[in-house]
């Protein structure tokens, strides 16, 4: 049997809550969007996300990794975004939203590398690993 959907004695508006997963696909498209613009604000449509990444990409917005800056389709990654990239930072595996408003979170914590497989190394990452050149202070040939 269907559950009756509830609506707005008001506007005849659908009282529905909906539940969304930070998928893989959600995060990748992060991802993408962050090679493409890094840290600056651009439209989506000079990025080069598929349709259904443009579409669905204002969703990142209900764990707060990416906001809207100006004028339609304009977002930029926040800084809790970047730090979701980066692994430093963790965010629930589900958000529950209300007429495209969150209202609160499900799951556990995860990260970037939980979700994708992945991450990205930072430049303080491959100083660490860097091997010094071997050599006596003179630049060395490439070919």
């Amino acid at each position: 049997m269907k559950k009756q959907t509830k609506v707005c004695e008001c506007c005849g508006a659908k009282m529905v809550e909906y539940h969304h997963s930070l998928s893989r696909r959600l995060v990748n498209s992060l991802a993408k969007f962050w090679r493409n613009a890094g840290s600056r604000a651009v439209l989506l449509k000079d990025t080069n996300l598929s349709f259904s990444e443009r579409t669905n990409f204002q969703k990142l917005r209900y764990w707060g990794l990416v906001g809207k800056v100006w004028g339609p389709g304009a977002w930029r990654i926040t800084q809790s975004g970047e730090l979701f990239l980066c692994d430093l930072a963790a965010a629930r595996e589900r958000v529950v939203t209300f007429r495209g408003e969150r209202i609160r979170y499900e799951g556990k914590l995860i990260k970037f590398k939980d979700v994708t497989g992945y991450q990205y190394d930072r430049r303080e990452d491959y100083a660490r690993v860097a091997d010094p050149i071997k050599g006596k202070g003179k630049q060395l040939s490439m070919i």
